[in-house]
């Protein structure tokens, strides 16, 4: 493989994902780069028709494009989905790029679960964050600042943490994907590592017991997961802005749009030294809701979940379909640590 396009790969390969699946396969032809979504990666309620998936796609793809551009290529992108559900793009590299600024912030980016300043975002701040986003054609963004919605969308966010603690199926599937020590984090390289969500200790204790299904239902009937959704609320209402990304559609290309806008959101607020961390839970399982289709989810539970929908729907105020949220601030420190990641070879085919 010629050595422009390993590291042109090596970005891809860094994007963000659910759970740290990292769903995407890459087929290289000379400067002919395709990219392939793995549907096995993430079979859980929160990637109903591989939407999660498909928007980590689009965040690798964006990459790719990004890393391009700076090494002096154009990335002609064509859009293959509906030829073949899981072939995401062709990318065609040719020479002659000056490339992107938000390029150098790739290998930067990190999610930061850390509480946050409530420091408003100043104009050049929110100014770049919107240009930045308004490069991608077709989803819209909502840069939300007032204190009253922020407060409603942190809460919001915290619905996810809420649902997953009284729910078998969920709560067996997050704590499966949880990585106890850097040792076993290094071996999966899936799943979340404990350090990321950056805990406090009595906290961390506490996370421990919940791992265990019959000792978190008793603790669920005590109100653990009241105390835990509004201690995370607050946390994510310490945003200094919370972005709503949306579109008219919820199809699968829609789903790789809202994913390149994430991600150079997101490179662009870690260019500006800010922080983000995606709370698109329940609009995920909103998804899964609205399908019809049999659910994991109680009447209750489903209740909750397109209320908090709604009420995300209600803020963009758009008219379109809320796929994605992230809060964005200065956070009280760097995050402890980075999860692992597969190596570039078992993303190649």
């Amino acid at each position: 493989m010629a050595p422009h396009i390993e590291r042109i790969l090596t970005a891809a390969n860094s994007a963000p994902s659910g759970e740290n699946c990292q769903p995407w396969r890459f087929v290289v032809s000379g400067d002919t780069v395709d990219v392939y979504l793995r549907p096995e990666r993430d079979k859980s309620a929160y990637n109903w028709g591989q939407r999660g998936s498909l928007m980590a796609c689009g965040a690798a793809l964006e990459n790719l494009v990004l890393a391009a551009g700076q090494e002096g290529y154009h990335a002609n992108v064509e859009f293959k989905l509906t030829e073949n559900p899981i072939h995401v793009a062709s990318v065609e590299l040719s020479k002659g790029s000056q490339g992107d600024t938000l390029a150098g912030a790739i290998m930067e980016r990190v999610t930061n679960r850390r509480p946050y300043s409530r420091e408003p975002l100043s104009l050049p701040q929110r100014d770049a964050i919107l240009r930045a986003a308004s490069a991608v054609v077709g989803p819209s963004v909502r840069l939300v600042g007032d204190r009253e919605h922020v407060e409603i969308l942190g809460r919001v966010g915290a619905m996810n943490e809420e649902v997953m603690l009284t729910n078998r199926a969920v709560h067996d599937f997050f704590f499966d994907h949880i990585n106890w020590t850097k040792e076993d984090d290094d071996r999966e390289t899936v799943g979340f590592f404990i350090d990321t969500l950056d805990l406090a200790p009595p906290a961390r204790v506490v996370f421990r017991l919940l791992r265990n299904w019959k000792t978190a239902k008793i603790l669920t009937t005590l109100g653990i997961h009241k105390l835990i959704g509004k201690e995370n609320g607050r946390s994510n209402a310490s945003a200094s802005a919370i972005a709503i990304i949306g579109s008219e559609g919820t199809g699968p290309l829609d789903y790789v749009l809202a994913g390149r806008m994430l991600e150079r959101i997101w490179l662009s607020a870690t260019a500006q030294g800010l922080s983000l961390q995606p709370l698109t839970g329940i609009l995920f399982f909103n998804l899964l809701v609205a399908s019809g289709e049999s659910s994991p989810f109680s009447i209750a539970q489903e209740r909750v979940i397109r209320s908090g929908a709604e009420k995300i729907e209600h803020i963009l105020k758009n008219g379109h379909r809320p796929l994605a949220m992230v809060r964005i601030g200065k956070a009280e420190g760097p995050p402890t640590a980075r999860s692992s990641r597969f190596p570039l070879s078992v993303a190649l085919s």
